[in-house]
């Protein structure tokens, strides 16, 4: 009951420290879901290169070669024969707009709802997808390939898989920077923000102290107090960052699956997995940013 009272007595004094001191506690609260955005951007910058990877990286040993649609279906036929004589081609399948359609809502899963009526106005490209004998072959037949009339676009996947590490690589590397930096920010935010509300109690921890209450009773209210302010900066950056990702995925999936037959990470996906991170890391910063700020006055 004792530890009860104590939990219920800190709670409140905390609820009234981020009342008394929400202009400052804003400055936090933006702080903190400003390192969460940016968290958030480099997790999902870095899941879905590690999905779109894994994808190309299985299809190494293929080009897809896209036809015009204003191309006769004899003429696309005929592409396909010459396709097939080159060297180094041991097998080669044409996939139809419907095709390529059927396999878009394959891979978009419960998300395919997006893609309904695209049956009748379908803007998808009829593609052959060859396979090579050997990667030092996919070279040759990739430059050949452009080469033909009537071809928009050919798919090299080993230079896209090239290509996608570097990215890959200067996202976490840039992103680990960047978030470091702000989270440390964020943590002297919250510090001084809770420094404050310490200066204007000081007389009444001096008193508690001198009563003989311990540092943890004293010390409890004020790390409640971050803990808010990091939960409320979590939410809010949750928020910007789950519904701004749908619209960028609503928006540019369809593109980025026709250039590199690869889908971006679901936002159903990350729903709850990003949430959880971010009140993590609210938590934390609250936390350290509270205990830092309160070190000088519980030294006994």
């Amino acid at each position: 009951m004792i530890f009860l009272r104590k939990l219920l007595f800190s709670l409140k004094s905390g609820i009234v420290g981020v009342w008394k001191n929400k202009s400052m506690g804003f400055a936090s609260i933006i702080s903190i879901a400003a390192v969460s955005v940016i968290l958030g951007i480099v997790l999902i910058s870095a899941l879905s290169m590690n999905v779109i990877l894994k994808d190309v990286q299985s299809k190494v040993d293929e080009i897809e070669v896209y036809i015009k649609d204003d191309l006769s279906d004899e003429d696309c036929k005929n592409i396909g024969e010459e396709l097939k004589a080159l060297d180094g081609v041991v097998d080669i399948r044409f996939k139809s707009k419907e095709d390529a359609l059927h396999e878009m809502k394959k891979v978009w899963g419960e998300d395919a709802y997006i893609l309904e009526g695209l049956e009748q106005d379908n803007p998808l490209e009829r593609s052959y997808v060859i396979s090579v004998d050997t990667i030092e072959s996919s070279h040759s037949i990739f430059e050949k390939a452009k080469e033909f009339n009537g071809v928009s676009n050919v798919i090299y996947y080993q230079d896209a898989v090239d290509k996608l590490v570097k990215i890959a690589d200067y996202v976490r590397v840039g992103g680990l920077v960047i978030t470091v930096v702000l989270i440390i920010i964020s943590i002297l935010v919250i510090s001084n923000t809770v420094k404050l509300t310490v200066l204007a109690r000081k007389r009444e921890i001096e008193v508690m102290k001198y009563v003989g209450a311990s540092n943890s009773m004293i010390s409890l209210p004020f790390m409640i107090e971050g803990i808010i302010f990091g939960l409320m900066g979590a939410l809010l950056a949750y928020l910007l960052t789950f519904y701004t990702y749908k619209i960028v995925y609503n928006n540019f999936n369809e593109k980025i699956y026709s250039i590199i037959s690869s889908n971006m990470i679901s936002p159903s996906f990350l729903k709850f997995d990003i949430l959880v991170i971010y009140a993590m890391l609210g938590i934390v910063i609250g936390t350290v940013g509270s205990v830092f700020s309160l070190k000088k006055y519980l030294r006994v």
